[in-house]
Parts: structure tokens; C-alpha cells; sequence
């Protein structure tokens, strides 16, 4: 089943949450202050010049440094991730990451806003939960929330949600739809994910 337009976009635009800044500030950041220098760069960066390959590439290196994608990859396969090596779980990673980083450069334009705001933060755990809106240079504000992951006093994204749609959660059930009829074949659903058709 392929994604449709309007799933792409939010998906995409969900990504807006997962960029930012380098590791070493990163982790001298408090959750709100992560959330808003991640967010507010990228939405700025998708009014850059940059050509797609460019910022498709820094786009890239930005999610490895910032989210966790193997949680993420891992949430989304469910019970299916326990069937991959540790090659193939290489490559759902890394395909992850460039169909992303894709998505983003493609939709680009839709993502441009003035800045990120953190409104309120809630922790349990080691996870925190941090609301905040993305306002455009209209005033004009959309609300979304991040899930994220404290390592060792570092944060890194494990989920976005962005129009009431958790980004790990609706790829789970996208993946579980590819799964079922490939019989739960995870190189189908790799190959897939590669066409952007997961």
C-alpha cells in the first residue's frame, strides 16, 4: 500500500521534530530547550537554499545524531524485529533514514515556519514527554508533542506526533499491513521501504 499524500506530509512534517543541533550541545540541553533548537533550525532549514541532494544529505547525519532509530525501527517491526540479523537490522535503519530524509526534502516547502515553542514537559523514566507548537511567520500555530529518550543525560527523539498521528505507531500499522501479505517476509517489507512503498 503506498503512502498517500496527505500521510507523507504529516509524516514529514512530524520529522521536523528529529534535527538539530550537534551531539556534544545536545546533551547539555534541558528537554525544552532541545525540542525548541531542534525543531525552530529545521523548520528554518526548509527554507533554505540548499539543492535536495545537499540538504537531503545533512538531513541524514542529523537524524542518526538525533533520534533513536533503532527504538523506532524496532517499535514499528514489533514481534517481527526479533527475526533480523544484525546486517539486516543495519539496513532497516539506514533505509529508514533515507526515506525520511526524502520525505522531507520533497515536502519541504510545507515544513517552512518561524520556530518551535516547548509549552510543558512531563517525565517518567527515563522518557519524557514534551508538548509544544510549531508557530509560522503568520503567528499562526499548530500543536504537536515529542517522546524522547534520556541517555546518560542525553536526549535523543523516539516518537513525533504532529495532527494527532504518532509517527512510530502508524508506521507499525503500515509495516503489520506489508507484513501480512508478504506471509511476514522482512525483506519484502525492506524492499519496500527502500521504494517508499512500505
Amino acid at each position: 500500500m503506498s503512502i498517500t499524500s496527505i500521510d507523507r506530509r504529516y509524516f514529514v512534517a512530524g520529522f521536523v521534530a528529529l534535527l538539530g543541533v550537534s551531539p556534544a550541545l545536545a546533551a547539555r540541553l534541558s528537554a525544552e530547550e532541545f525540542v525548541e533548537r531542534l525543531g525552530t533550525w529545521v523548520v528554518r532549514l526548509a527554507a533554505s537554499g540548499r539543492d535536495d541532494a545537499s540538504l537531503k544529505s545533512e538531513l541524514g547525519r542529523l537524524f542518526s545524531a538525533h533520534v533513536d532509530m533503532d527504538a523506532f525501527v524496532r517499535f514499528a517491526l514489533g514481534r517481527h524485529y526479533r527475526q533480523l540479523t544484525d546486517e539486516m537490522k543495519r539496513q532497516y535503519r539506514d533505509a529508514m533514514l533515507d526515506y525520511v530524509a526524502g520525505m522531507f526534502v520533497k515536502h519541504r516547502k510545507q515544513l517552512v515556519a518561524l520556530e518551535v515553542r516547548a509549552k510543558r514537559v512531563s517525565t517518567r523514566g527515563s522518557r519524557t514527554l514534551v508538548v509544544a507548537e510549531i508557530v509560522d511567520y503568520a503567528g499562526r500555530k499548530r500543536p504537536m508533542q515529542w517522546r524522547l529518550a534520556n541517555a546518560g543525560g542525553k536526549y535523543r527523539v523516539i516518537d513525533v506526533n504532529l495532527h494527532n498521528i504518532w509517527l512510530a505507531m502508524r508506521m507499525r500499522e503500515r509495516f503489520a499491513s506489508t507484513l501480512k501479505r508478504s506471509g511476514g517476509d522482512v525483506a519484502v517489507l525492506l524492499q519496500k521501504l527502500r521504494q517508499g512503498t512500505a
